[in-house]
Order: structure tokens, then C-alpha cells, then sequence
């Protein structure tokens, strides 16, 4: 069986037993020629079974006959063959995740269609030429970095495609029969905070609806992690343009498209390389059951092409999927079917009934300003969250550079300003989960459950009040003066 970094096992596994003292035929000699080309690998005809040439060593001698062992060869195959007729077009192919799915998919004999903004940039990438730092391997392990051009893709059909011109789609999406969306605003342009808007939100729903219109299959999109049910720190990313609130309008417009289609929605991406699915097992979660968790950009590509190549257990789905150390390993097969598929009755998009049963909040039974008074849950912790910030934005400062905190720090016009700015971003980002209900004991990331967050925030409140009264009595820096009370 394969092991590979998302975690699942193959599902079909062929064994031949040959107990005579002749010779026996190669293994592909007794199977079509169809499964013997899956049986060494199935990419195209290329390569060899690893497993299948180690089980021929072992069951020949030294002149190549047989021993009267039993001779059992297991054929490395992640799911079903791809159709012939399966054409898959991603969307977004040059970027971290849409790269690696279409190198996956080519991994796996199936037929791309490349959608690219720059169809000469698409083409030296998928040659391996001019290969950008953010599509080469990202992880330590040098067998997967030694073979990671290895993977050809001569045959991926490059096509142009920009998501905000529609006129682009139909030409691009060609013969397709399945899409996959790796579509986002890139994180390297900040500033334009109406990219959420024009890429994650009307740009793939237009996508969408293209797709739906031309009778595409399937289709795959990649969202996000607190797309329909956000906390901290996942309501920092939405202060960004409400990136998540455009995302789960895409996921609504695919919905109700008519397609059958699979919803994924990874966690942080940023950190993990390539090879974080060799210690963090892939976890699949159903629609807003989870708040925080990293995965890799290489297990969300293997994930999405697992979901092309086992449409019945991932339809009409939506996986949260994050890496997790420790679980033990399944096969995708299984990780798949044990996610519910999205309920079929839920209410109109845009209806009030729909954002009830969204967010769980009922505006009749209390108003913002009441859950913002909600000093047992709220206040504290969003008092909490400013002094554990402030005290160590406040001494990391007074490390690199010395002075006092409120003399010297707060006295710096461009200090007061950058203080004011990540006030008010943090602020906002706690502000909107109460508002959808989300409490603190929903949070999984481990800084922000609830022990963590009294504990910090009363501490860093101290610590904060602390170092400020230290400094007014011996004018020293904060410190210098914990290190004169520790010696």
C-alpha cells in the first residue's frame, strides 16, 4: 500500500500467489492491459510498482526461480482509475495549492486543463523552468525533493484564464467535465482590500455559474477554514476585505448551482511545508465544527484530487480538513464517508431563516450591545486579548530598543499610531464572532480557548500595570528592573 502525505491508503490492493518451482510470468501478464498499467503505478504507462519489484526479489533465488514461496505483489493504487473521458480544469493553476493539484492529477494519468492569467508563465512553470520558491518543495525530506520534477507534465494543457474577465471561461473550461477552483486573492496584495471581493466572491461564483451552464460534472472549490462560523484568530483574516464572508457566498452560489460538487475548507497553509503530512495526519471535519489548525499546501492538493477520484463518498460535501498529530492513519475512502453530506432542506440564501440556522443567533433574544455587556464571557476577554498583546508588543520594543514604555514608547507619534491601527484590527476581529454567536468555548486554536484567555489576559493585565509602576519608581526600564528583583 502507498504512504503517502495525506494520510489515506490505497483502496484497491490485487494479490497473485504462485506456489510452483518454475519460473512464474510477470505479474502483468495476468491481468488486462488496463489494471497492469495501475498495477505499476498507472501514470501513464510510467515507472514502476515499487512494492511489485520488491516482491520479485524476494520470491526469485539467485537463478531466478522460485522457491515454493508464496508470492504476493500489493499494486499501489490511490482510488479509481480516472475515466477517459475525465478532463479536469483547475483554476488558479500557478499558485501554491492549484500547482500541486495539477501535478497530482497528472501524477495520476489524468487529463488538466491549466487555467492561467499568463499562459507563458503557466508553461515554463509546468517545464520546470523558472520554477517560482512557492511551487518548489517546500519539506526536508530529500527523496520527495529529488523526484519532485520528475512528475511530467508535458501533457497538461495550458489555457488562459482570468477570473475577473468572464469572457475568458468558456474557452478555458473547453471539454471539461470536472473543475476544480484554487482560486484566492493573494495575501502579497494586502492593500487592495476589494481583491476579496472581485476573486473570492463574485469572481468564482461567476466561475460557477459558467461551469453549470457548460454541464460540468463536478465541481471542487477550495474555501476556507471559518468561512460559515468564524472565531479568533480566524476573524483577523476576514478584517481583510470580509474574505470569508466572500468565500461563503461561493460556496452558497455552488450550493445551489445544481452541480455536484465537494466544498474544502483547509486551515492555515502559511507555516506547514511540504512534508508536515509526515508527522500531522489529515483530519476531515464537517462545516463548522472546527475553529483553527494548520495543514499543508501539498495535503490540501492531494485532498482535492482524492475527492476527483472518489466523487460517491465526497458529494455534496463540505470537508474542514486539518493535520493532526497523533490520529492514526485511514484510507481517503474512509475519512470521506465519515463526513455527512450537507443537508438538503436548508433555508434560502439571504433569507433571515438561513442566517439563523447559519450562525445560531436570534436578534430577538439579545442585541450586540448585550453580548458586548456580557461581562462573564466578552469583556474580559476582549480586555484580556489588548494587555496580553499590548505587554508583549511593549517589552519585545523595550528589548530591541530600549527606553521606557510610556515615556519613551508611547511618546513616539508613529507608536501611538500603529497601536491605534492593531487596536482597532484586533478589535474588529473579536467583535464579529460574538455577533455569530461563537463563544469561547468553541475556539480549538490553543492560545485562544477559554483557560488560556482568562489566564493570559489577567496575567498580562498585571504584568502590564506591574512594569509601568517598576519604571515611575526607579526609572529604570521594565526590564532591567525584573532583572534587578529576580537577582
Amino acid at each position: 500500500t502507498k504512504d503517502y502525505a495525506g494520510g489515506g491508503a490505497s483502496t484497491w490492493t490485487w494479490t497473485w500467489t504462485w506456489t510452483s518451482h518454475r519460473r512464474p510470468s510477470p505479474p502483468s501478464t495476468c491481468l488486462s492491459k488496463d489494471m497492469a498499467m495501475h498495477a505499476r503505478g498507472h501514470v501513464r504507462g510510467k515507472g514502476t510498482n515499487r512494492s511489485a519489484e520488491e516482491g520479485r526479489g524476494r520470491a526469485r533465488d539467485g537463478n531466478g526461480t522460485t522457491r515454493g514461496r508464496r508470492w504476493r505483489v500489493r499494486a499501489a493504487v490511490e482510488g479509481p482509475p480516472p475515466s477517459q473521458d475525465a478532463v479536469v480544469f483547475v483554476a488558479g493553476a500557478t499558485g501554491k495549492v492549484g500547482f500541486r493539484t495539477v501535478r497530482e492529477l497528472a501524477r495520476r494519468g489524468y487529463r488538466v486543463r491549466a487555467g492561467v492569467r499568463d499562459p507563458n508563465k503557466g508553461k515554463r512553470c509546468f517545464a520546470y523552468r523558472d520554477l517560482p520558491k512557492k511551487l518548489q518543495y517546500t519539506g526536508r525530506d530529500e527523496t520527495t525533493r529529488a523526484r519532485w520534477n520528475q512528475v511530467k507534465l508535458d501533457d497538461v494543457v495550458v489555457v488562459p484564464f482570468d477570473v475577473e474577465r468572464p469572457e475568458t471561461f468558456d474557452e478555458a473550461l473547453g471539454d471539461a467535465t470536472v473543475v476544480v477552483s484554487c482560486l484566492g486573492a493573494p495575501e502579497s496584495e494586502l492593500f487592495d482590500v476589494d481583491a476579496p471581493k472581485r476573486i473570492d466572491g463574485r469572481g468564482t461564483s461567476a466561475l460557477v455559474r459558467a461551469a453549470a451552464s457548460r454541464g460540468v460534472e463536478r465541481f471542487v472549490m477550495v474555501s476556507s477554514l471559518g468561512a460559515g462560523k468564524f472565531g479568533m484568530p480566524a476573524s483577523l483574516l476576514n478584517a481583510w476585505g470580509n474574505v470569508l464572508d466572500w468565500k461563503r457566498a461561493s460556496e452558497d452560489a455552488l450550493r445551489r448551482s445544481g452541480m455536484a460538487y465537494t466544498i474544502v475548507r483547509p486551515g492555515g497553509m502559511e507555516r506547514p511545508t511540504d512534508d508536515y503530512g509526515l508527522e500531522a495526519r489529515l483530519v476531515l471535519s464537517s462545516a463548522d465544527t472546527r475553529f483553527g489548525g494548520l495543514v499543508s499546501n501539498l495535503q490540501v492538493a492531494e485532498l482535492l484530487v482524492d475527492v476527483v477520484q472518489h466523487p460517491e463518498p465526497s458529494a455534496n460535501k463540505t470537508l474542514e480538513a486539518v493535520g493532526v498529530r497523533g490520529v492514526p492513519r485511514a484510507s481517503t475512502a474512509d475519512l470521506l464517508s465519515r463526513v455527512e453530506a450537507d443537508p438538503t432542506d436548508a433555508p434560502a440564501v439571504g433569507s433571515a431563516a438561513r442566517y439563523q440556522s447559519t450562525y445560531a443567533y436570534d436578534p430577538a433574544k439579545e442585541g450586540a450591545a448585550g453580548k458586548l455587556l456580557d461581562w462573564s464571557q466578552h469583556v474580559e476577554t476582549f480586555h484580556g486579548r489588548m494587555a496580553m498583546l499590548g505587554v508583549v508588543a511593549a517589552l519585545g520594543a523595550q528589548a530591541a530598543g530600549g527606553g521606557l514604555i510610556w515615556e519613551d514608547q508611547f511618546a513616539c507619534a508613529n507608536v501611538r499610531g500603529f497601536v491605534l491601527v492593531l487596536t482597532t484590527a484586533v478589535g474588529v476581529a473579536s467583535v464579529q464572532p460574538w455577533w455569530k454567536d461563537v463563544s469561547r468555548e468553541d475556539a480549538g486554536f490553543p492560545p485562544f480557548v477559554p483557560s488560556a484567555e482568562t489566564w493570559n489576559g489577567r496575567l498580562a493585565m498585571l504584568g502590564f500595570m506591574a512594569s509601568l509602576l517598576l519604571e515611575h519608581h526607579w526609572q529604570l526600564p521594565a526590564l532591567s528592573a525584573y532583572w534587578l528583583l529576580w537577582t
